[in-house]
């Protein structure tokens, strides 16, 4: 139900931005002093309404790329069960009409993503779990840049590289690993950022 919930809730978010961004580009001016800060850093608030926050620092490497790290963090709670996410990786942007500009842009990323997980139940016991995988996505989106703040909206593909393997412990000492191959899925993005 909540996951349904959130998937509603970016939508409509994502469909209200995409009709007023482009029109408020057009009400106001860009003046495109953007061109004048080497970094962008950006941060995905979505992510905040399930706890994780995760963002990226971008470095202009020249007029059409940047590229640069990009961390998540955060812990949630389904159920019984209370979760710890840290995410790591790279990320690389290249906007054909020059980097931190308004325009069309495309996003290639690789991260290394781990959650670590305990429930605590009367019926079952207590127990961990842990999983850790890497993935790749390819998100291609629209950025704007006023000054110094910018909006990106995009969406694209994720996918693992290889299985990714699930390890399951009770507290009596029961394991259990389950293998899951890769798996591929949609995205949307949607990222708030400041040039410096």
């Amino acid at each position: 139900m909540f996951n349904r919930w959130l998937a509603l809730c970016s939508f409509v978010i994502l469909l209200i931005l995409s009709i007023l961004l482009p029109t408020l580009s057009f009400a106001f001016p860009t003046v495109q002093k953007s061109e004048t800060f080497p970094y962008d850093f950006t941060f995905r608030p979505i992510s905040l309404l399930v706890g994780v926050a995760s963002a990226d620092i971008l470095v202009r490497t020249s007029e059409t790329w940047a590229i640069g790290p990009t961390l998540g963090s955060g812990s949630f709670s389904v159920g019984s069960w209370s979760f710890r996410v840290i995410d790591v990786g790279g990320v690389g942007v290249w906007a054909p009409h020059g980097i931190f500009r308004d325009g069309l842009y495309l996003s290639p990323r690789i991260e290394y993503i781990a959650v670590t997980g305990g429930y605590t139940d009367s019926v079952f016991g207590n127990g961990n779990a842990s999983v850790s995988l890497v993935g790749v996505k390819g998100l291609i989106g629209y950025g704007w840049f006023w000054d110094s703040f910018n909006i990106q909206l995009g969406g694209g593909l994720a996918t693992t590289l290889g299985a990714t393997t699930f390890n399951l412990t009770t507290n009596t000492g029961n394991q259990q690993t389950t293998t899951y191959p890769n798996a591929t899925s949609v995205l949307i993005d949607f990222s708030l950022g400041w040039l410096f």
